[in-house]
């Protein structure tokens, strides 16, 4: 199994693949990039993100990790917000763990990643 950087855009000094998407949490553009042909076609991969919350940054890696030809396999998160169900947008079979969860919503102010874990 292999690990892959997927970056906010410009962070990546290799030449990179980009995508150009929507948070739904906050409906922000952003932008996601990783490594061109940092993946061989069939590799299998691990996601690890901060925070699982509405699966935005989860499907742009899978989006990202599909066009070079492999495949999400595992899905690791620090935090989880299981109330958001990120957990929808998840690669289909991939196995998913998160280290916390804080069930509830999150609004603004009120998000554990805004205030520290306490």
């Amino acid at each position: 199994m292999r690990s892959v950087l997927v970056s906010n855009m410009q962070k990546l000094v290799d030449d990179s693949v980009r995508l150009d998407d929507r948070l739904e949490q906050d409906a922000r553009a952003c932008s996601f990039e990783m490594v061109a042909d940092s993946i061989l076609a069939g590799q299998r991969i691990l996601a690890v993100d901060d925070c699982l919350a509405s699966g935005g940054t989860l499907d742009a890696m899978h989006r990202l990790v599909t066009a070079q030809g492999g495949t999400i396999r595992k899905c690791v998160g620090v935090m989880e917000l299981p109330d958001l169900h990120g957990r929808e947008k998840a690669p289909p079979g991939a196995e998913i763990f998160a280290l916390v969860q804080f069930p509830g919503q999150c609004f603004p102010g009120d998000c554990p990643m805004q205030r520290g874990v306490r």
